[in-house]
């Protein structure tokens, strides 16, 4: 797989339909009001954390940095180009793999106002496999998810059951 990093025009970015798949509804920025945000601010928001993105016959689909590119296309202009890493030949498993990365990961380690259940929808429609790729030891059971959410067990156990964990 090469990765490439270049600027791409945000218009010429739609979101992958496997990064769409794995959405939870319910996730919300910290910052309620994007407006705030000066140009500056997504422009180094955009360096740090680029839209990561598959060539496309009709542009880029983005598999990963959903949350970047939410945040460029409420408050840039369609036109405007945008740093975004591009992978080039790979794989339907390297794109699902990265975009269920991005999906578990990102809300557990940037700390932006992702509800208890959206993490959970996250955690049951990702496969074991890339749950323990990313997070050995963290997700064998319900007590484990529960313990790296900072929740109480009943709160995982009322929302998920144990074969939600064996999907593959």
């Amino acid at each position: 797989m090469q990765r490439i990093r270049d600027y791409i025009s945000l218009d010429s970015v739609t979101v992958h339909r496997t990064r769409s798949e794995l959405e939870s509804p319910g996730v919300a920025f910290r910052v309620s009001d994007l407006s705030s945000l000066s140009r500056e601010a997504i422009n180094i928001i955009l360096d740090l954390q680029p839209i990561i993105v598959v060539d496309h016959a009709k542009g880029y689909r983005c598999i990963a940095g959903l949350r970047t590119y939410q945040i460029a296309s409420k408050r840039l202009p369609a036109g405007d180009l945008v740093p975004a890493l591009v992978l080039r030949e790979t794989t339907k498993s390297n794109i699902r793999k990265i975009a269920e990365a991005d999906c578990l990961l990102t809300p557990l380690i940037t700390n932006f106002k992702a509800p208890t259940d959206s993490i959970i929808e996250c955690i049951k429609k990702i496969s074991r496999n890339t749950r323990n790729f990313f997070l050995p030891n963290a997700v064998k059971n319900r007590n484990d998810i529960a313990k790296l959410l900072g929740v109480s067990p009943k709160t995982v156990y009322d929302k998920m059951s144990s074969e939600d964990l064996s999907n593959d």
